[in-house]
């Protein structure tokens, strides 16, 4: 039922949400910079939370070895006036690669791989953002990879 309709048409404080994240998650493993505040993003603070924590978990479990992960809020300065913000979403070493995060932005099923936990948890981030108006991407090469997820400013 969550994935029925939308959800631009509530909204949520980003640095209350990213706040909630930091303490969700070992300092030594996940560092989350959290934005200023007064930053509203369209989308529910339940599914959204619920959302990145999909991200940050499989991250966490796809990162370098002792290499922590970063994930950052920033809002896009080139339009006047702003009309999104965007997580990034990296490993402080070189280890994320494109084929990791193939769920995350592609909907098709592989039959081989319907059951598994970690495609399931990406196609559900991917959903939630999507019906909160956002969207998702997979930007860099092989060891170099960024998440970059955006959400409308409310």
């Amino acid at each position: 039922d969550a994935f029925r309709g939308t959800t631009t048409e509530t909204t949520t404080d980003l640095q209350a949400l990213m706040s909630h994240l930091s303490m969700r998650f070992d300092r030594r493993m996940v560092q989350v910079v959290t934005p200023p505040s007064d930053i509203r993003v369209t989308g529910d603070e339940v599914l959204l939370t619920r959302a990145l924590r999909l991200v940050i978990d499989h991250a966490v479990r796809y990162r370098g070895p002792g290499s922590p992960v970063w994930f950052r809020a920033a809002l896009d300065s080139a339009a006047k006036p702003a009309s999104e913000v965007g997580l990034a979403l990296e490993a402080a070493t070189p280890g994320f690669n494109r084929s990791t995060w193939h769920y995350l932005i592609h909907d098709e099923l592989d039959a081989d791989l319907v059951g598994r936990s970690g495609m399931m948890r990406l196609q559900t981030a991917s959903h939630i953002v999507r019906m909160s108006g956002g969207s998702v991407a997979v930007d860099g090469d092989d060891g170099h990879v960024r998440v970059l997820i955006k959400l409308g400013l409310a």
